[in-house]
């Protein structure tokens, strides 16, 4: 008698069975259907890319700001008095004699870094001192040069940031931003003091990294950021990693209550621990401080709009007369706060100074290239009036004054004990010699 087959074995033939008319092993594979070659020669990827009128308000095209150059001529002094002069001037005209193309930029400032890395003088600031003169007077001085310069010799206590012509030179014939050379000579507050004026779409998350980056160059340095007149609605957190920012200009940025206290709130959470001057005009969302509202204990100086009891509930505030205080520059601001003991900021003259300013206009790549090196500048020294503000400055503590008044006293005494002279012994000559 035949052995008698498993169920599993009869399940197993009947699935064969049951599937094996279908025939998938001689089926034939169906032709995969390519997606449709789209006629238009327009990029649908892009908003807005078949309307020609679309302009994106919110988004726009960042352009490289590190690598433009703040004047279109480079003229520079016709007479040279030394050899090194000669030398370092042909150097200058060698590596930046076409910095107005696109790839030029990167080329010089990588030759730029080789040549200052591999000089076998052991004190080489005294060779590329008159290279970096000649930058600086032919106005060859992007962010990206500068950058090179001072990480190479920004611990030099003959270093300096700008050239600052004499009265004969600033007349002479030599073609110049005038705008730009009369700003800096104005504001400058000392030789490590720099200016840089941007136009309004910058990436934000960029240049506060190309600002950070100054950390590993310069241990202590200080920001001056001016954004008046952009929008910040959407992208004020930026400014939270700012780690070296100490005076902050946000007239007119769309400002409101949550905003700022989202920026207070990062600052008590050891963030922007070197603010200490903030400027809020012109923005209608700040309706007015609370007596519950708790400003930073870092914050010293605080400028904003008077509308209606918007300041009166300043707690730990003062009031003081601005009346041509308020239409100053940034950097002259702080230095009158400074000159009168109303912001303490010890070494400011010191240390390494980044004045920052974005202007409202948009760069246009396709515009004159006399005007978009002449119009940021022009908009910087623009004289605003400033109408229906007011400045506070924090009040000092008893315990504030009695911890000055000590250390005051203290420092005195050690003055005066410094200054004591040594009581000089009388000798006679001839007991001495026992004549």
């Amino acid at each position: 008698m035949p052995p008698r087959k498993s169920k599993r074995r009869r399940r197993t033939n009947k699935r064969r069975n049951a599937y094996g008319h279908l025939n998938l092993a001689k089926r034939k594979s169906i032709p995969r259907i390519s997606p449709r070659n789209n006629a238009s020669p327009f990029d649908l990827t892009r908003i807005g890319a078949q309307d020609i009128a679309f302009t994106d308000n919110v988004l726009n095209q960042s352009y490289r700001y590190e690598a433009i150059c703040p004047y279109y001529k480079h003229e520079l002094p016709k007479r040279c008095h030394s050899l090194k002069d000669w030398s370092a001037r042909k150097l200058v005209e060698a590596l930046f004699s076409n910095q107005n193309d696109e790839l030029k930029p990167c080329e010089s400032n990588r030759w730029l870094s080789y040549l200052i890395d591999t000089c076998p003088v052991s004190d080489s600031w005294t060779i590329w001192k008159r290279v970096w003169h000649y930058i600086l007077l032919s106005e060859r001085d992007t962010p990206a040069v500068f950058s090179i310069f001072y990480s190479k010799f920004g611990s030099n206590s003959s270093f300096y940031c700008h050239h600052i012509p004499s009265l004969r030179a600033h007349i002479s014939a030599r073609s110049t931003n005038e705008d730009r050379t009369s700003y800096i000579t104005m504001n400058c507050l000392s030789r490590r003091h720099r200016f840089e004026t941007l136009y309004a779409n910058v990436h934000m998350p960029s240049l506060v990294n190309d600002l950070n980056r100054y950390r590993l160059l310069a241990p202590n340095y200080l920001v001056l950021l001016n954004l008046s007149g952009i929008d910040l609605s959407k992208s004020y957190h930026y400014l939270t990693s700012l780690s070296s920012l100490c005076f902050l200009n946000v007239s007119g940025c769309n400002i409101d209550s949550a905003s700022l206290m989202s920026i207070f709130m990062a600052m008590k959470a050891s963030k922007l621990q070197k603010l200490s001057c903030i400027v809020l005009n012109d923005n209608p969302g700040l309706d007015y401080f609370n007596e519950k509202t708790e400003i930073p204990s870092q914050i010293q100086y605080l400028e904003m709009s008077a509308n209606g009891d918007g300041g009166s509930h300043v707690s730990s505030f003062i009031s003081i007369a601005n009346a041509g205080f308020a239409g100053l520059a940034d950097s002259l601001k702080l230095q009158y706060l400074l000159k009168r003991h109303l912001v303490q900021i010890p070494g400011l003259h010191e240390q390494l100074l980044l004045d920052y300013r974005l202007i409202d206009q948009m760069y246009d790549p396709t515009a004159d290239i006399a005007d978009k090196c002449i119009i940021p500048w022009l908009k910087r020294s623009q004289v605003h009036r400033v109408r229906g503000v007011k400045s506070y400055i924090r009040k000092y503590t008893k315990r504030a004054k009695r911890s000055t008044g000590a250390s005051s006293s203290s420092s005195s005494l050690n003055d005066s004990e410094s200054l004591k002279r040594r009581k000089v012994t009388r000798v006679n000559f001839k007991k001495f010699f026992d004549m």
